[in-house]
């Protein structure tokens, strides 16, 4: 086997930094690489499509003008992406977690460069005449990273979402951050693959509670999450009566006190977790209109209608639903909006009483109800590689 050499920076801060990969005559250089892939946005060989008003008679109509992409440009793009392919074909097994961070960013900087006007299956814009082929190369080509970094690593997830780039997408997990799982997209601290701005972020009853200053841990908890967490707070409801029962209790007065301590997911909560941090959590609604909502398709009132054909998403749902004779999870606040909850954590000792009284104080049962959700925390900042958060 040829041997592997990894040519580092030790005192570049806060993690050495590897310069230069080389195994034989292969050679890639991290930083012409990353400025090269970085400027891809900006080239100016790259298509666009950019509409414009039209007059047709007295009627003002909005078309679309498409450049393509030149020859040029998809040279660049290519190389950049062998380059990449290259490192985690043969170099991404041995290196450190903060330079296969770096890598996957530059995974999310071609994934931004490919977007229009190559979406072929899209037929409201216009696409460069290689859009077909470029998204056939470009899938196939995300397709061999997964496989290869699932291929190391226990995984059952792909790390590189394909989020609607090369083909219609029935659901939207919004700004998917490569190198992470779907869970870690929300539940690592920061929520790096949640991408909805904070003026897009709309926040229930916000009046009731202040949310944390300058919080030192955070996370956005998403619907399917929330889903979970329902069902474990019914089961450990019908668990309570069942014990109140069988202990001669008042099982409306039992059952009274345990709603008045469980989570409630349409309202605002704050508690002093374990380890002595403030805890607040807020039902947030991110805005239908922003591009990085999360969404997923709709089902169909009557899934056995003639002629509909479902996805494999709804396929999946409605086997879940016959063989665990559930129904699906319906939020408080309805399930026309993407429902999740905004956790955020500051170091204090314990919140006043005053501030206890003021919203619903979780007990002893459930205090600790997020520590355990926690994802452990990475060996680097993924916020630091450019990604707005």
């Amino acid at each position: 086997m040829i041997p592997l050499i990894f040519v580092s920076d030790f005192d570049r801060k806060p993690f050495p930094l590897t310069l230069l990969y080389v195994q034989g005559e292969q050679e890639i250089e991290f930083q012409s690489t990353y400025a090269t892939t970085k400027n891809l946005h900006n080239h100016p060989g790259r298509g666009s499509v950019q509409p414009h008003l039209v007059r047709q008679g007295g009627a003002v109509l909005s078309q679309y003008r498409l450049t393509d992409c030149s020859e040029e440009f998809r040279k660049a793009f290519w190389t950049c992406a062998g380059k990449i392919a290259d490192y985690f074909l043969v170099f991404h097994r041995y290196d450190n977690e903060s330079m296969r961070g770096m890598w996957f960013r530059l995974v999310d900087c071609l994934k931004d460069v490919a977007k229009l006007p190559h979406n072929s299956w899209q037929k409201i814009t216009p696409v460069c005449n290689h859009g077909e082929e470029f998204a056939d190369d470009w899938e196939s080509l995300l397709d061999l990273i997964n496989d290869v970094v699932k291929g190391l690593l226990p995984l059952s997830d792909d790390v590189i979402d394909m989020n609607g780039l090369t083909s219609r997408a029935d659901t939207y997990m919004g700004g998917f951050r490569s190198g992470l799982k779907p869970w870690e997209q929300f539940l690592t601290h920061g929520s790096p693959g949640f991408r909805v701005p904070e003026q897009s972020r709309g926040y229930v009853q916000s009046d009731l509670i202040s949310e944390n200053e300058n919080p030192e841990r955070k996370w956005a908890v998403p619907m399917g999450a929330l889903a979970i967490i329902d069902g474990h707070q019914k089961r450990m409801r019908r668990l309570r009566e069942k014990l109140a029962i069988k202990a001669g209790e008042d099982v409306a007065e039992a059952l009274a006190y345990f709603d008045s301590h469980c989570l409630k997911l349409d309202q605002p909560a704050t508690y002093t977790s374990l380890d002595g941090r403030k805890t607040v959590v807020r039902p947030m609604q991110p805005a239908g209109l922003s591009k990085f909502t999360p969404r997923r398709d709709q089902a169909p009132p009557d899934a056995f209608d003639e002629g509909y054909l479902p996805t494999l998403n709804n396929t999946d749902r409605y086997i879940g639903q016959v063989t665990t004779h559930s129904q699906p999870f319906e939020h408080p606040l309805g399930n026309d909006k993407f429902q999740m909850l905004s956790i955020t954590q500051s170091k204090q000792d314990r919140m006043d009483d005053e501030q206890d009284k003021r919203v619903l104080n979780f007990p002893s049962l459930s205090e600790d109800l997020f520590d355990e959700w926690k994802l452990p925390e990475k060996s680097c900042d993924m916020t630091a590689f450019g990604r707005e958060v």
